[in-house]
């Protein structure tokens, strides 16, 4: 089974105009070592039993640019060395796949409704990724707010029902249960 876990990154104009839903499928096998690996370079980031906690989350634009938990990393190579840590720690090309949306918000009518666009080009697309390997998909997202969750998981039954509903749409049958949510910050035990 492929444990699929997503987030987004809403626009910021003028520079970023693109509403992006991103994740990685995971074969549920491989994550115990992955979560051991991340482990590790929370450590080395941020000290022993640091554990995860919105003060110890890695995000590429604060690790890139030196800002949030990365504020006191000041020298550039040790941060980029910490991407290319991160980077490699899910650059497993036989178990962790990456899925991605990008709608650009300024072409498209003002009454579509971007993250129920997005979250649906995303089923799709993690769906058929568990067809072509022949499994099942569960997917995970970071919660935000509650109407996202009650449209999110109401959706996913309907696509499931009926299919995704536009000219090109899909049937979801390779999605297993509902879209489940957590916070991304939430304290994990440390694995050892």
């Amino acid at each position: 089974m492929l444990v699929t876990y997503f987030d987004e990154v809403k626009p910021s104009h003028p520079d970023q105009p693109y509403y992006w839903l991103g994740g990685l499928a995971i074969d549920d096998a491989m994550i115990p070592g992955l979560e051991q690996e991340v482990n590790a370079l929370a450590v080395t980031c941020f000290g022993a039993g640091s554990g995860l906690t919105k003060q110890t989350e890695f995000h590429a634009t604060d690790i890139a640019s030196g800002r949030g938990n990365f504020k006191k990393a000041r020298n550039p190579v040790d941060r980029f060395n910490v991407l290319k840590r991160l980077i490699a720690i899910y650059d497993k090309p036989d178990g962790v796949f990456r899925i991605t949306v990008r709608l650009d918000v300024n072409k498209l009518y003002s009454s579509v409704d971007v993250e129920e666009l997005a979250l649906m080009y995303f089923i799709e697309k993690a769906n058929s990724l568990a067809r072509r390997k022949a499994t099942n998909t569960l997917l995970i997202g970071d919660y935000e707010k509650e109407k996202t969750v009650s449209r999110a998981v109401r959706n996913l039954a309907t696509y499931k029902k009926d299919g995704t509903p536009y000219a090109f749409g899909q049937d979801i049958h390779n999605t297993i249960d509902t879209v489940h949510f957590a916070h991304s910050h939430r304290r994990y035990p440390q694995l050892e």
